[in-house]
């Protein structure tokens, strides 16, 4: 008996192919199957995939699934299909791990791939569509390619849906693995078979997370499966040359609230430069969603205002997170835009435009560098021989020389602000670059603006310039209460009462609290009527909910922590946004001081807070939409489980959380398997509000 690797069916002694899913029967790994795929994975894709394996098993998450169905358009052979499919698995893995996706399978003529799991970004949904446009252009010449010797006319058809699934183990003692389970994968799988030849589909929870970043299509489809059901879907045509913005309100500028200060050190420091034609930098810092862009392009809007008699050039190159292993990628997007360049227009038309721009300014001998840094030396055969004879060395000072010369060349027309934007991001070689560029001391109007979430000045050599931090804390309860006023102009008393909500649960964050106004705009919490914004009954309701996009920026933190400390911050969501030292050391069961360490480190690492520093036995998460999401990512069983259990510890040990112990006992066996045990201690809260005279809550 030969047990197939890839799907684990039993198939007779005799046969080189699976009966079921095609794959080759022999002792060495097929490129198809889970180990023979590892080959093709980058080594630092395969460190986050172990790291993040263990921990994600049994966990509920949002995913992307792509699917592809490859429609052979003809009978053929079971041979004729497992070579075809053999041909294409290089290039499938290559574009798939290029965007740290991970392919779940390949049998017959599908391939299953997901985005965020096991390793979650904050952009999954558009890895995906991105992966399938990639599948789209390069696809076509494989297949015709491989399909020659069998005469074979294939075609594809690809299926992308975003939704919860939950991670489980799968497998055998020959290929242990693990896999998704739940709904999202069938209606991938229905959108892949809907779709027409050669094309792309995508379901409302795909495309409402994307589409200010595609060209797509709607189509009057209506695909139900269960619990999940698209009302539209949606073709991906291509990526759009101006990509709007993913955060924020559509249709609405949210008004910058609580950046006074730092907008001033910014226009302070583009005076100096431009009076005193010396180098400045900036790094701006602050976590996620704190306002680093948003406060640039108020200082981007106001530059004329300052500037009357003098025209700043602004240029920004922004790092991407699926981007981190492509050398000099903000450099490239950052000259892109000096240059005019647009990635849409054919390479030929960019190398020509490269080659003008250069001509205008007398820099043609930078020519050879800029187009190897851009990607285009491969077109003209005469800047290839030209680079041949320099090494690996030579060629990096040769680019940066190169560069060096063009910024020289801007602050001779105008002082001029280059933006490196989402440095925790980048390449190391742009790294490179930066370490290169701070040190220039020409005395000319340049000024880096930096922005990270944590400060990389650290990360760079002594600077020749100028160098000024301004980080960006989140916003006082009182500007956040400014914010949302400004956004919800409705002063009812149902209005107030979801003000105060988004207030609490946004805890000073504008994208947060941008985004639950936008989940309220999207799902019916709030509605136009008249003119006006009105708040509507299912807005309380839909404020117990997370956005999506709010998830993915907290589990892609979540995931980068080891699975001791998830598991820890999963135990404390269940204990609530509050818990104390003593309920969470022994729910865990680890000794004091490993407790006190692990702690330490989940404050430092800003998912927990102290909430008084004159007791410091409680600890509070650092956002209830942070407790929220870590709580969603268990299975039921094991919610109720450590419910169960926490509600035990607070009856053997009375004295701990006095004051509230009654009504937490409520709350963990009301959410345990057995929430008939809430009953007594219900009966127990009503008797001391009555007594209290609080009648209303009795």
């Amino acid at each position: 008996m030969l047990i197939c690797q890839q799907c684990g069916y039993q198939n007779p002694d005799g046969f080189d192919y699976c009966l079921r899913c095609a794959a080759a029967l022999n002792a060495t790994a097929a490129p198809g199957t889970a180990s023979g795929l590892r080959a093709f994975i980058p080594p630092t894709l395969t460190e986050k995939i172990q790291a993040a394996t263990s921990g994600i098993v049994g966990q509920r998450r949002d995913v992307t699934v792509l699917i592809l169905n490859i429609d052979l358009a003809m009978p053929s052979s079971t041979e004729d299909t497992y070579l075809l499919e053999q041909s294409l698995i290089p290039l499938l893995a290559e574009i798939v791990y290029e965007y740290e996706g991970h392919i779940d399978q390949i049998s017959g003529q599908e391939m299953v791939a997901l985005f965020g799991a096991p390793v979650m970004h904050e952009n999954d949904a558009e890895r995906a569509i991105r992966v399938a446009l990639s599948l789209q252009s390069r696809l076509p010449a494989q297949m015709s390619q491989a399909s020659r010797t069998a005469n074979l006319s294939p075609a594809f058809r690809i299926g992308i849906n975003t939704g919860a699934v939950i991670m489980g183990a799968v497998g055998s003692a020959f290929n242990v693995n693990y896999t998704v389970i739940g709904n999202t994968i069938n209606l991938a799988s229905q959108l892949a078979q809907l779709a027409a030849a050669n094309s792309i589909l995508v379901s409302d929870a795909t495309y409402t997370l994307t589409y200010p970043l595609f060209h797509f299509r709607e189509l009057a489809l209506t695909v139900e499966n269960d619990q999940q059901e698209t009302k539209s879907a949606y073709e991906s045509l291509s990526v759009r040359q101006k990509p709007g913005q993913l955060r924020g309100l559509p249709g609405m500028q949210s008004p910058m609230i609580g950046r006074e200060s730092a907008l001033l050190r910014l226009q302070t420091t583009v005076q100096q430069v431009s009076s005193q034609r010396h180098e400045q930098l900036v790094n701006i810092t602050g976590r996620a969603g704190v306002g680093k862009s948003r406060l640039l392009l108020e200082f981007h809007r106001l530059l004329p205002d300052n500037n009357p008699t003098s025209e700043i050039a602004v240029f920004c190159g922004q790092s991407q997170s699926h981007t981190h292993s492509r050398p000099y990628w903000i450099v490239a997007d950052l000259l892109r835009k000096i240059i005019g360049l647009s990635e849409a227009n054919k390479p030929l038309s960019q190398l020509r435009h490269l080659t003008d721009f250069l001509e205008e300014y007398n820099l043609t001998h930078t020519r050879p560098f800029l187009a190897y840094l851009l990607g285009l030396s491969h077109l003209d055969s005469t800047i290839e021989s030209h680079l041949q004879f320099f090494d690996a060395g030579m060629l990096q000072k040769s680019t940066h020389a190169a560069l060096r010369q063009v910024i020289l060349t801007l602050t001779d027309k105008s002082p001029t602000i280059l933006i490196f934007e989402d440095l925790h991001w980048a390449d190391s070689a742009s790294w490179t670059f930066l370490q290169y560029l701070v040190q220039i001391k020409e005395h000319i109007p340049l000024m880096l603006i930096l922005t990270s979430r944590e400060s990389v000045l650290q990360r760079l050599p002594q600077p020749g310039m100028i160098t000024t931090e301004i980080h960006l804390r989140a916003l006082t309860q009182a500007q956040g209460s400014m914010l949302i006023d400004q956004l919800i102009k409705h002063n009812s008393e149902e209005a107030q009462l979801v003000k105060a909500k988004i207030t609490e649960r946004a805890a000073g964050n504008p994208f947060y609290i941008e985004e639950l106004i936008r989940m309220l705009l999207d799902q019916g919490g709030i509605i136009r009527k008249d003119g006006i914004w009105c708040v509507t009954k299912k807005a309380q309701t839909l404020l117990a909910d997370v956005p999506g996009t709010v998830q993915a920026l907290i589990l892609a933190r979540f995931d980068s922590l080891n699975e001791t400390l998830q598991q820890v911050l999963q135990k404390a969501a269940v204990l609530g946004p509050v818990f104390s030292f003593n309920l969470i050391q022994t729910l865990v069961g680890t000794p004091k001081h490993t407790m006190i360490a692990q702690l330490k480190e989940l404050v430092e690492r800003q998912f927990l807070i102290i909430p008084s520093a004159a007791d410091d036995t409680k600890y509070r998460f650092r956002h209830t939409l942070i407790q929220g999401t870590i709580y969603k990512t268990l299975l039921r069983r094991h919610r109720q489980q450590w419910h169960k259990e926490a509600a035990t510890l607070l009856e053997q040990h009375p004295t701990w959380l006095p004051s509230e112990r009654i009504e937490l006992l409520v709350y963990h066996y009301s959410h345990s398997k057995k929430p008939v045990l809430a009953v007594p201690y219900l009966l127990q809260a009503a008797t001391d509000a009555a007594r209290r005279y609080a009648h209303e809550t009795a």
